[in-house]
């Protein structure tokens, strides 16, 4: 017979680990049940941040609509061999809209800017490109403040190997470490020097205080005598003056001519480095940009209040029309004829708009006309606007007739004869705005011959 006490004992331990049981399975119990409610929850979180993503995405992205085209964006960015919009424009184009696509299709992701292959860029290519960055992810990165989800996309470079690429990557505020220009081409005598920045502006900073056109063009006119002393000389008073006012006309162009409101401008130098100073040169790029109306859309949404001034450039167009053999087309010849001393869109509102832009391409071309072919060491500007690029250069640039400039692109330097197609020429593809690129070269030796060792004295 077993004993009782020893039945008691094992009865009451089995309820023991019973309750024990149980206890261990309400815990796994609640525990799965907490762990899917978390799930759920995530979950629900992401689903809400990302319709929230889409409800804001064309927001954000808004500014760029023109240039991204949604579900094409890549992961890798392949830069062409030569990414300028002086030379190969349209290629340059289409990698830029490839970015703005990727940029919107990739949120959160890495994307890779590849210019291994890259041998030539200029400012105005790499301006664009940044701007359009850095103004997206501004944008993100406010979005981001509101969401957990990760918006902001991972950007790097994989850099050429050409000296001349690297430096302009530099000094255009692209993010390239030293191990990054290792067993560089020396194809370039250039070395980057320094910087202006980004600077923005808006049409809405209308308060004194808030507007940015007087302080930029004082900065910009600051930066050049800045590069200018880097080759023994500095801008007289009135000259300072007089380009500060220049720049600063330009700059109202931007605002009331593109019917957006911002403006975006830079500027950067380099400089040779050899033991004989007088020998060196520098090049200086300034580029100008806004997005919106191009300079013949915005002349023509003012047609009726400036109707004077409409009904004169018309009928210039209609006679180069009329009276010659050529393969201009409208857009190109109002742009043209928009670039005039004392014409302008605006003309209704202050008798003294229309001189801004051609007194900036004639005083910069003037200041910095150094040219060394040999080593492509070539002064121009160039304007992209809507479907038309505009060249000037020391061959052709404004010329002074009756105390008014005159720009006509051609030999002759008559309005009357039509203008060379290598400096008025049509874009296969519209700009989505307008942008101004300066490059010019500064050299002392050159100074000294021009000026008699006189110039801002």
């Amino acid at each position: 017979m077993s004993n009782p006490k020893n039945k008691l004992k094992l009865v009451k331990e089995t309820l023991r680990n019973h309750k024990s049981y149980l206890k261990a399975k309400a815990r796994e119990s609640k525990f799965q049940t907490s762990n899917i409610v978390a799930i759920q929850k995530q979950n629900f979180i992401v689903e809400t941040e990302l319709k929230l993503i889409n409800q804001t995405k064309n927001q954000v992205f808004g500014d760029f609509a023109e240039l991204i085209t949604p579900g094409t964006g890549e992961l890798i960015i392949k830069i062409p061999t030569v990414f300028c919009l002086e030379s190969n424009y349209s290629e340059c184009m289409q990698t830029i809209k490839e970015f703005a696509s990727s940029l919107y299709d990739n949120l959160g992701g890495h994307i890779l800017i590849d210019f291994s292959k890259c041998s030539k860029v200029d400012s105005g290519a790499l301006f664009v490109f940044q701007i359009i960055r850095l103004e997206i992810v501004k944008k993100l990165k406010f979005l981001q403040t509101k969401i957990k989800y990760n918006v902001i996309p991972e950007l790097n470079i994989k850099v050429p190997k050409s000296k001349d690429v690297i430096r302009l990557l530099i000094i255009m505020g692209y993010p390239i470490s030293p191990d990054d220009i290792k067993n560089q081409d020396e194809d370039s005598t250039l070395n980057p020097f320094h910087f202006l920045g980004f600077l923005k502006g808006s049409a809405s900073q209308k308060h004194y205080f808030e507007n940015k056109k007087s302080v930029y063009s004082a900065n910009v006119v600051s930066y050049i005598n800045s590069c200018l002393d880097e080759h023994g000389y500095v801008l007289s008073e009135d000259e300072t003056n007089n380009i500060d006012g220049i720049i600063a006309e330009v700059l109202s162009n931007a605002e009331d001519h593109s019917g957006q409101p911002d403006w975006y401008l830079t500027a950067n130098f380099s400089k040779e480095m050899s033991q004989i100073g007088e020998e060196d040169v520098g090049e200086l790029n300034i580029v100008i940009m806004n997005f919106g109306n191009s300079i013949y859309e915005a002349f023509l949404e003012t047609k009726e209040k400036n109707n004077e001034m409409y009904v004169a450039v018309k009928n210039y167009v209609t006679s180069m029309i009329n009276n010659h053999d050529f393969s201009f087309n409208e857009e190109q010849l109002y742009t043209l004829a928009t670039m005039q001393e004392q014409t302008s869109r605006l003309k209704f509102e202050r008798q003294s708009r229309g001189t801004g832009t051609i007194k900036f391409i004639n005083s910069f071309l003037e200041l910095g006309d150094f040219e060394d072919k040999a080593k492509n060491y070539v002064p121009n500007l160039s304007i992209y606007t809507g479907k038309v690029h505009l060249v000037c250069d020391n061959q052709f640039k404004p010329r002074l007739k009756d105390n008014i400039y005159y720009l006509s692109l051609n030999p002759e330097n008559d309005l009357a004869v039509p203008p060379r197609a290598s400096h008025l020429k049509k874009l296969k593809s519209k700009f989505p705005g307008t942008l101004l690129s300066l490059k010019l070269y500064l050299n002392k030796k050159h100074f000294d011959n021009k000026y008699g060792g006189n110039y801002g004295n």
